[in-house]
């Protein structure tokens, strides 16, 4: 059989698969759908490819493989309906912070001494301001694809995303920055973007209603500071981020906008 044709097999196959699921999808309990997502994750789809082929956000794939790290106890609890998939991901969440904060600090002291044995003999050469400028264009890339990463968890489309992002950009006051301002060793100029916007999640539990807006705009406030205390690189940032979504319609094509209608019927 030629590989033409083998191909054409396979994409056939992973058409039907994807149409099942999306067929189903409805009736399948949440554990279900995550089992039946790693299912096409291990056959090598992508979860850009699962979330167009089921109709969803690549951002709801995202959060229900993440609930893949509950205990076996937790999964229960989701099952029965008594544990909900917000708080669930908050857990996971939670437990990640807790992990990285209880790291020994003998790596730390390992990575310290490694990097003195590491240093070159020869002088580095100053860098040039050509340089500096491509360094810090790769640094605004590295914080816009996380700064994209973590809208698609939020679990926001269509209008509502539409919305949230109006709300980033001319609604957060002076009193949300100052509340959650960083002390100046939070600052992290060369921190790795996605641990910064992680560690920065606010320490109280997810709340539901429109309170999840008001959780997601104080999360933003908290990381952006920390990551980017530079205005103009912030806004820089913020717009790229809005133009990746403006460009896939938002996830899903919204229909006219509202800010109070947003607020008052947010489904969380």
């Amino acid at each position: 059989m030629s590989e033409g044709k083998i191909l054409s097999k396979r994409s056939v196959k992973a058409q039907s698969e994807l149409s099942e699921l999306r067929a189903s999808w409805a009736q399948l309990a949440t554990i279900e759908r995550v089992e039946r997502l790693r299912a096409l994750v291990d056959k090598r789809f992508s979860r850009r490819a699962i979330a167009t082929g089921v109709r969803r956000s690549e951002g709801l794939v995202r959060q229900l493989l993440e609930l893949e790290n509950l205990t076996a106890e937790e999964k229960q609890a989701v099952r029965e309906g008594s544990l909900s998939v917000r708080k669930a991901l908050g857990k996971i969440h939670e437990r990640r912070i807790v992990d990285r904060q209880r790291q020994p600090e003998k790596n730390e002291q390992e990575r310290a001494k490694h990097t003195e044995l590491s240093q070159p003999a020869i002088e580095p050469t100053a860098p040039t301001a050509e340089s500096n400028e491509q360094q810090s264009a790769n640094r605004t890339d590295l914080i816009v694809k996380a700064a994209i990463d973590w809208v698609s968890g939020l679990g926001l489309t269509g209008s509502y995303l539409q919305g949230f992002f109006a709300e980033l950009r001319d609604g957060i006051t002076f009193l949300v920055f100052a509340k959650v301002k960083p002390r100046p060793e939070e600052v992290s100029l060369e921190g790795d973007p996605q641990q910064v916007i992680e560690s920065s999640r606010p320490k109280r539990e997810v709340p539901s209603g429109p309170g999840y807006a008001s959780y997601c705009v104080e999360w933003y406030a908290c990381w952006c500071q920390r990551l980017i205390p530079d205005r103009e690189m912030r806004k820089k940032v913020l717009e790229s981020v809005e133009q990746h979504f403006r460009e896939k319609k938002w996830l899903v094509e919204p229909r006219a906008f509202n800010r109070e209608e947003w607020w008052a019927s947010l489904p969380w």
